[in-house]
């Protein structure tokens, strides 16, 4: 017997295959402000659909894994073209995922992709500020 999560899985890659859109709830914080727990998203097949820096993809992990991440960067390799992609909530090196990897295209305006590209340095520079201090409790 399947559990939920594979269930889940399958029922997922079987519509995006199909070329149906799907609604999904976010769960987790990694995408935090632009994207909250609880959420709904409408995910498009990312088959037959340009994908840019500043999108929001759905790609595997590993099998039955599904993530919800931004593309920071879209480059090539021997083995094709690899997004790059991170949380908006999440620090550290990009993760190099390959495009057959890439399931589902997050629905977004161009103004909600050109938002991000204009806000994301000023938020960077507030968490590198942030992180950089060491907050230390004000004993009085």
């Amino acid at each position: 017997m399947k559990t939920d999560q594979d269930l889940f899985t399958g029922v997922l890659q079987d519509a995006l295959q199909r070329g149906d859109s799907v609604w999904l709830r976010v769960q987790g914080a990694s995408m935090r402000p632009w994207l909250c727990e609880g959420e709904r998203i409408r995910i498009h097949p990312a088959k037959g659909r340009p994908i840019h820096r500043g999108d929001i993809v759905l790609f595997w992990r590993n099998p039955g894994h599904p993530i919800l991440h931004r593309v920071l960067r879209v480059g090539r390799a021997a083995e094709g073209t690899i997004y790059e992609c991170r949380g908006d909530a999440e620090r550290g090196r990009p993760e190099r995922v390959p495009a057959a990897r890439v399931i589902g295209l997050a629905a977004m305006t161009g103004w909600g992709r050109m938002g991000y590209r204009l806000l994301q340095p000023v938020r960077r520079a507030l968490n590198q500020l942030v992180s950089t201090r060491t907050w230390r409790p004000h004993h009085g």
